[in-house]
């Protein structure tokens, strides 16, 4: 008796609870991106909020600054033409205007697996908690939107909150000092050496994933694939996006639709975390001449316990210096 009391209790609680109702797809968003080699050159992307902002200022910063407490890279803005020659001179007076500047070997930043590494190089020992530089004298040519310019730089020392800088003309007319903070609230700090200061592009560290904009590469590497030119006719310019690192990890998927992936699928994936990726979501047509979306490829990200996918819905663009990605993103 007792046995069918409590059985009839079981079955009278089980029927008071409902099966968990399944919760209805959520519709992705949709997002556009616009970039012109001469208008917008860069989108900050933030997935959190769905939310981009376009770096009006690309145009007038010539070198940026890892600012992480140990990295010590400095970078070049092809956008601008800024290219590095390092004369191997240690004498910053000896490298003056009667240094022969023509048919030199340009140097731009070199495309490698884990992003780009810079062609300044390992300017100094980083095996001390404060760089001890190699004093090299580099001759930089850069850009104002209007001239081109070839000055001399040398980086003088650096400590884990800052870089000193000589730099100036060849014919000594100009010669400026000057120290570049490192701003622990961004992953770059940035210099111009139209304004002769420092400026800030990005947007803070914890407030963008990607930042869609063009990058350099051998144009060996892309064969058939349109580029803009730069100053070293090995290599051109192409889209690509950089991944900020401090906060997002990526897995590119070429075998599931994209409707298909969701949280359960993303959690198990093994991420990888990469500085920047060239010619990501699209192909070039080489009998219609024109940009396509990859059909197969789907972006997927991990920002801490946030996974989200993002697929080229379509583009647009007779040329790679003017481009409109529409993307289709969803959070997992």
């Amino acid at each position: 008796m007792k046995k069918l009391l409590y059985i009839s209790i079981l079955l009278l609680a089980t029927s008071c609870f409902k099966k968990d109702a399944v919760l209805p797809k959520k519709s992705p968003d949709s997002f556009e991106i616009n970039l012109s080699i001469k208008g917008n050159q860069a989108s900050y992307i933030n997935l959190t909020n769905l939310q981009n902002s376009y770096d009006g200022k690309t145009a007038n910063w010539h070198l940026k600054f890892q600012n992480d407490e140990l990295g010590w890279y400095i970078y070049l803005n092809t956008l601008q033409n800024v290219a590095i020659h390092n004369t191997t001179e240690t004498d910053y007076d000896l490298v003056d205007q009667d240094y022969n500047i023509l048919d030199l070997p340009w140097q731009l930043d070199i495309p490698a697996s884990q992003g780009s590494q810079p062609a300044i190089g390992e300017w100094g020992d980083f095996n001390f908690p404060n760089p001890k530089s190699f004093k090299n004298v580099y001759l930089i040519s850069w850009n104002d939107g209007i001239t081109s310019f070839v000055y001399k730089l040398q980086i003088l020392d650096a400590s884990t909150d800052r870089y000193h800088l000589r730099y100036g003309t060849l014919d000594g007319a100009i010669t400026k000092s000057v120290w570049i903070t490192k701003d622990k609230e961004h992953r770059h700090s940035y210099f111009s050496f139209k304004s002769g200061s420092d400026i800030q592009i990005e947007p803070k560290v914890n407030d963008w994933n990607f930042c869609f904009t063009y990058l350099q590469d051998s144009i060996i590497s892309h064969k058939n694939i349109p580029h803009a030119t730069t100053i070293n006719k090995s290599f051109g310019l192409y889209q690509g996006v950089i991944i900020n690192q401090s906060n997002t990890q990526i897995f590119l998927d070429t075998s599931n639709s994209f409707d298909d992936i969701d949280f359960f699928f993303a959690r198990d994936l093994e991420y990888n975390t990469i500085d920047e990726i060239i010619n990501l979501f699209y192909t070039w047509n080489i009998n219609s001449q024109s940009i396509e979306a990859s059909e197969n490829l789907t972006l997927i990200t991990k920002d801490e316990n946030r996974y989200y996918a993002l697929k080229a819905e379509e583009l647009e663009g007779s040329s790679i210096e003017d481009i409109r990605i529409k993307l289709k993103i969803k959070q997992l």
